[in-house]
């Protein structure tokens, strides 16, 4: 089919797409997408208030559900679609899961610490592997369970001799 000279003959799936493009969170997996929107203040002050996330159907582009959180998000970059789920940061350091399927809330996770994690501080990032969400923050590296929003971990980097840094806690050595 591959090498044929007759393009006709090498199209394996010719179905219109019902969106424009694909959403920015997909899980292929799972078969669905999602996309988050903000909510700002109606002046221009670009103040987020809270996010509108919507739910699709990756290979039909159907939407299947329409929500908004009441939390305002910490970075768009700090989002991601696994495990059948939708996690979302928010800016006082809960990722909020939801079900890509239904879009029901499967479960808000434990806050990071206090003070430099909890405000969502860190690196825009974020990754997903071996069933965690990992999250670079200031005060270390987060792993929530995608099952649960559990933090099941979190490293630190001890103080070395000699330096301050406000970025460790009381549990390496400083306060």
């Amino acid at each position: 089919i591959g090498s044929s000279s007759n393009f006709a003959s090498r199209i394996n799936f010719n179905v219109s797409y019902a969106r424009g493009s694909l959403p920015t969170l997909i899980d292929f997996s799972a078969g669905y997408g999602a996309q988050v929107f903000d909510i700002t203040e109606r002046d221009t002050s670009g103040i987020y208030q809270g996010m509108r996330i919507e739910g699709f159907d990756l290979w039909t582009g159907v939407s299947l559900w329409n929500t908004t959180v009441n939390e305002a998000r910490y970075s768009g970059s700090c989002h991601i679609a696994d495990h059948g789920k939708v996690a979302v940061l928010d800016q006082k350091g809960h990722f909020i899961a939801f079900d890509l399927a239904t879009g029901k809330q499967a479960w808000i996770s434990e806050q990071m610490a206090y003070p430099w994690g909890a405000p969502s501080f860190g690196a825009y990032a974020i990754q997903s592997a071996y069933g965690k969400i990992f999250r670079e923050s200031y005060d270390g590296v987060y792993a929530f369970n995608w099952n649960d929003g559990t933090i099941a971990w979190r490293y630190t980097a001890p103080a070395l001799a000699n330096f301050e840094s406000p970025y460790i806690d009381s549990e390496n050595g400083t306060s």
